[in-house]
């Protein structure tokens, strides 16, 4: 696989971690996500769902609602905020706020990533331009761990 191949199947599979997490948010409002990188197989999200156990089911659920995002021309736009504005943003998230922490004391930007008007997520990136670019057909969601 050229660089230029694997590249852009991990801006496909970063993408679509945070799909992932618009489609539990809107299913799982209450849920609340710590971090979801790329793997060398996929990817996935850590998410405490308090005392919600997720089935099977949920992830059917789950990957027609982000085939339904995917569906949609949502664009991913980066966005650098202070430390004290992500904090702010992500104030009832613990798991955020540790890692805005961390970000802070390494001297590091704080990012976020939008992705339409609605959904953002702490993020350095780098994801696909938008939603359309990734193939319905290109992911599978099937495994829920812990």
């Amino acid at each position: 696989m050229s660089h230029k191949e694997e590249n852009q199947l991990f801006r496909n599979r970063h993408s679509l971690a945070h799909v992932l997490l618009m489609a539990v948010k809107k299913q799982f409002p209450e849920a609340l996500p710590s971090i979801g990188p790329v793997t060398d197989t996929g990817f996935y999200y850590d998410i405490d769902f308090g005392t919600k156990k997720l089935t099977q089911e949920d992830l059917a659920s789950l990957e027609k609602e982000m085939k339904a995002i995917l569906s949609t021309k949502l664009d991913f736009v980066m966005e650098t905020v202070t430390a004290d504005k992500a904090k702010d943003l992500f104030s009832n998230n613990q798991f955020k706020t540790e890692i805005i922490d961390m970000i802070k004391a390494a001297g590091e930007d704080v990012t976020l990533y939008h992705t339409g008007t609605s959904f953002f997520d702490l993020c350095e990136g780098p994801h696909v331009q938008n939603t359309q670019e990734i193939p319905l057909e290109s992911f599978k969601l099937s495994h829920i761990a812990g």
